[in-house]
């Protein structure tokens, strides 16, 4: 099924009543707060931007699911809100990012902004095909099996582009470009 939210609230709601290999997309606008805790789905839930559409969130923490994929997406961290928010943590499986803009401020200075992605303790979570920038750093993980962060585009980071420790890959192909 393929339901169109408008608000952070609806976007909340419609994660906790999906089926498996439902689309959830997003009309234009910004979505804070997202949460995504002990929603396990046998194929993957997609969260999207609705055809056309602009859609914006500035938090998201998965906690403990499985079978998530998040896509076409803009992924703002800003730069007066809290660190790392957007996170994968405490056993969750099967989440996927794909085609996303993950950026700061973009005033042309990384050194206030915050950081990216933090993905740990879980397994087999894909950060693919997207644009990392003005950001303390890109991806931070740890403790992972299964990671893969491959065809992205990370610059105009502070300080690292990914980086972490204590993960098994599936596939160390990182494309990472600092200017």
């Amino acid at each position: 099924m393929i339901s169109t939210v408008s608000s952070a609230a609806a976007l909340n709601a419609a994660l906790k009543t999906a089926q498996a290999g439902d689309i959830i997309q997003l009309a234009s606008g910004t979505y804070a707060g997202i949460t995504a805790t002990n929603l396990h789905f046998a194929s993957d839930v997609t969260v999207t931007a609705a055809p056309g559409a602009a859609a914006t969130l500035s938090g998201l923490v998965v906690s403990a699911s499985s079978g998530l994929t998040f896509s076409k997406l803009d992924f703002y961290v800003d730069p007066a809100g809290i660190h790392s928010p957007f996170q994968v943590k405490s056993g969750s499986d099967d989440i996927h990012f794909d085609h996303l803009s993950v950026h700061g401020s973009m005033d042309g200075n990384p050194q206030n902004d915050l950081e990216g992605m933090l993905i740990r303790d879980s397994s087999n979570v894909s950060v693919t095909n997207s644009e990392f920038q003005q950001l303390w750093y890109g991806i931070d993980h740890s403790n992972m099996t299964g990671l893969t962060i491959s065809g992205n585009s990370i610059h105009d980071v502070r300080m690292d582009g990914v980086r972490g420790g204590g993960s098994k890959s599936s596939q160390r192909a990182l494309h990472c470009f600092r200017t």
